[in-house]
């Protein structure tokens, strides 16, 4: 009788179904979505603003360094070099793998006193606002994916952006995220106190 149960015992735990093992979960391949300089060229004692955006990676670093850089899909800051300079944004990866991007930076002759490099002070009021900049990251992305939107402005005392995000920081060089789901045309309008007005748009295309 107790070879009989050990036997049905045996027979039990060789028969009772294997717990497969959860799936691994799929690693997102390393890439740099976006690398650049705005602008591209800036007289000596300016600045120009550099944004990028990764994935997959642990780590990011920028050579020759000029901030700490964290691995994020967006995020831009300044440099102010003091001769033309190729910066080199590299991303690892947790396994060790690699991928690298350059921008450059020219500078070219000094900051002259002029109303598209003075302080918006200095500027005759009846100038009205002014935009600096305004420019997409990438002007084609996939659908559902986030788009870095850039801009800089001067003797205004509001921003919009429209259709998105809206009420916007009045800044001379920012950045701002947009998730357009189909091609959208973007429109940053500018207002000074006396509610004048400048605008300027950037077509954002999906695919």
């Amino acid at each position: 009788m107790r070879h009989v149960v050990v036997s049905l015992l045996f027979l039990t735990a060789c028969s009772a179904p294997k717990r497969e093992a959860p799936p691994a979960e799929q690693a997102v391949p390393l890439r740099i979505t976006q690398f650049y300089a705005s602008p591209g060229v800036i007289a000596s004692g300016d600045s120009a603003m550099m944004c990028y955006g990764v994935e997959g990676a642990e780590s990011v670093r920028l050579e020759p360094a000029a901030e700490k850089l964290t691995p994020l899909a967006y995020r831009c800051f300044h440099v102010s070099p003091t001769a033309s300079t190729t910066y080199k944004l590299t991303a690892r990866a947790k396994t060790g793998e690699e991928t690298s991007q350059t921008a450059e930076v020219r500078v070219e002759g000094k900051r002259a006193a002029s109303p598209s490099t003075a302080p918006s002070a200095a500027r005759p009021p009846q100038d009205g606002p002014q935009i600096l900049l305004f420019l997409a990251a990438q002007n084609e992305i996939p659908a559902g994916m986030p788009v870095t939107l850039c801009y800089g402005v001067s003797g205004a005392t509001s921003v919009r952006l429209e259709p998105e995000p809206g009420e916007a920081k009045v800044s001379e060089k920012t950045c701002v995220t947009a998730k357009p789901a189909a091609t959208t045309t973007y429109t940053l309008t500018a207002t000074d106190a006396s509610g004048r007005r400048a605008s300027q748009k950037v077509t954002v295309r999906t695919r």
